[in-house]
């Protein structure tokens, strides 16, 4: 979802690697990311900033500042990002996003990318009435399958597939966007930093059980063809499989898995088709379909098309409009007698294109599956100024056609011919909205939401979001402090997971003997900074009545013990055994028993 008025974004104008940013076309848990032309080319491009939410800040404007006990973990998912950067940046195929570029400034780093123009293969979907059929599916997913094809055979794994991720082209080619190299510096990054702060790292319905369980460093193939497989199941299903998650806890409690077969969903679809679906989406990995090419001839796609070919060195791949599917015609005969023919061709299905292009316009859409402003009229690129320029009115669909077929008049000022009404309900803006923060999956962004979105039902799920965000948020704060002020000698905490009245004492005696005046209500982060901080005992050794303590960090009996006297007779009744009350000034750490 795009946050334009996202606190920690660039501003407008600000200059990144000679790009001046134009807005914010994307936010997300570990990065940000804008549409920013070239003032000298007009060139658009996308940058995303590594900017961790929780561990970074801005800094007069455009610096970035990290937590200093993060340091080590900032410098590693750097690394990453760089790395990752550069080897998408080797990747020359028709159908994956171009990265341009990778720029260290600003303390932090910039991947630079083409601005895709076009729509999200979701937003497709969510136009059609019913959900396609197999032969109006197939020019938009088998492309797909080329590229994955291409993409492992470099030894890489997207790791994000999605129909969120697979952007169509205004000139209908689907593109692969968003690599999911990312979602593992993001998970390691939350497992390593010491900061109280938890990113999301999958997609809900569409990650394989594998990459949800900490493993997103050992993934393979097999993740990926999960991935696709569960793009095409939500797309001939007219809703996404069940989530990972959900079949994780399922089976773990002895359930069954509650994954349904595709056919419950498309009764008309091909059997063997879809049962190879539910195979590619088998729970374990070994059960699974083992590659993208075993999966591409399991649901009968078997062959490459023209539109799937990788693209070698430097040369460009044409990108035409897909016609309705036809049988993959024989390899192309590459002989001089046939070239000028073949370039005819390409010339001409181009310059229709064009004219289409021209005419009825384009989507403006972000990388991320964001909707941009809709462009009814391709118009030069503008002259980059801090001021705001005046949108230009977009024309009736009435208007564009009939403008073929009478003279072309002189040109009226914008503000005379009537806007379109493109607006969606309140409802539905709300309900496209919600479920773009539901991707990001952050207070911030729910909180975000309701700034603009203060009543009705999809408010009241933000809210709920918000406090389920903040319960888990206040779990985790509050076994970390207990433990913390167990360490440091403060206390005997009998449970972890809630904030009692022995945390309370606990915390009590640290401010105390630190000096600190922290509130014992409730814990807080600022305490569990300063308890973190301490690397030795700060409260003394409490013992109980009649002991002291001893050198050694024990409590001991000051006078001697009397003689022990030995009776190997077996006690009569039965021993019981139990861990020493503190209360009753014995040691907790130690076993008392008795017989009873």
């Amino acid at each position: 979802m795009a946050i334009q008025n996202d606190p920690n974004a660039l501003k407008a104008g600000s200059k990144i690697a000679g790009y001046e940013i134009l807005r914010v076309i994307g936010s997300g848990g570990f990065g940000i990311t804008y549409e920013a032309a070239s003032p000298v080319t007009g060139k658009h491009v996308a940058i995303k900033e590594f900017f961790p939410r929780g561990i970074a800040s801005r800094e007069e404007s455009t610096r970035i500042v990290f937590a200093s006990r993060d340091t080590d973990i900032v410098a590693w998912a750097l690394k990453r990002f760089e790395s990752s950067t550069t080897d998408q940046c080797r990747l020359k195929h028709p159908n994956i996003v171009d990265v341009i570029h990778y720029v260290k400034d600003n303390d932090t780093g910039y991947m630079i990318m083409e601005y895709v123009e076009g729509e999200t293969l979701e937003e497709w979907l969510r136009k059609k009435p019913a959900p396609p059929s197999v032969a109006e599916l197939r020019p938009m997913i088998e492309p797909i399958f080329g590229a994955l094809e291409y993409l492992h055979s470099q030894k890489l794994i997207h790791r994000d597939i999605a129909p969120d991720n697979i952007m169509v082209r205004t000139n209908g080619t689907p593109t692969i966007i968003d690599f999911g190299a990312i979602k593992m510096i993001e998970q390691q990054t939350q497992l390593r930093s010491k900061t109280n702060r938890s990113f999301s790292v999958s997609k809900q319905f569409y990650s394989p059980p594998e990459q949800v369980q900490d493993k997103a460093d050992h993934l393979n193939a097999r993740a990926d063809v999960y991935a696709l497989a569960a793009t095409i199941y939500r797309a001939l299903g007219g809703r996404p499989p069940v989530s990972a998650e959900e079949r994780t806890q399922q089976i773990a409690f002895g359930n069954g898995d509650p994954l349904q077969p595709l056919g419950s969903f498309a009764p008309r679809l091909n059997a063997e088709f879809a049962a190879a679906v539910d195979r590619a989406l088998a729970f374990n990995a070994r059960d699974r379909t083992a590659s993208i090419e075993a999966f591409r001839g399991a649901i009968g796609w078997g062959g490459k098309t023209a539109a799937t070919v990788a693209v070698t060195g430097n040369e460009a791949a044409p990108r035409f409009q897909p016609l309705p599917y036809s049988a993959p015609s024989p390899a192309p005969d590459f002989t001089a007698r046939k070239t000028s023919r073949r370039w005819l061709g390409a010339v001409a299905i181009a310059a229709a294109i064009l004219l289409v292009f021209v005419f009825v316009g384009a989507n403006w859409l972000n990388l991320f599956g964001t909707r941009g402003p809709a462009v009814i009229v391709q118009q030069p690129p503008p002259v980059l100024t801090r001021q705001p320029q005046p949108a230009q009115p977009a024309q009736p669909p009435s208007q564009v056609a009939t403008k073929t077929e009478v003279p072309r008049a002189p040109l009226q000022p914008p503000a005379a011919q009537p806007k379109s009404e493109t607006k969606l309900a309140p409802q539905a803006a709300a309900q496209r909205d919600f479920e773009a923060a539901q991707r990001i999956d952050t207070r911030e962004v729910y909180e975000q939401f309701l700034k603009q979105n203060p009543d009705g039902f999809y408010a009241q799920l933000a809210r709920a979001q918000i406090q389920r965000l903040a319960a888990v948020d206040l779990n985790t704060l509050t076994v970390k402090l207990n433990v913390e002020l167990r360490r440091v000698g403060c206390g005997i905490i009998a449970s972890d997971a809630s904030w009692n009245d022995e945390s309370r004492k606990a915390l009590t005696a640290f401010n105390q003997y630190a000096a600190t005046k922290f509130d014992v209500g409730a814990p807080s982060a600022a305490a569990l900074d300063a308890v973190q901080a301490k690397a030795s005992r700060v409260c003394p050794l409490v013992c109980a009545p009649g002991l002291v303590a001893a050198p050694n960090g024990a409590c001991i009996n000051p006078q001697p013990r009397p003689p022990v006297v030995r009776n190997d007779a077996p006690p009569k009744g039965k021993l019981v055994c139990r861990w020493g009350d503190f209360n009753k000034g014995e040691q907790p750490h130690r076993q008392v028993c008795e017989v009873r």
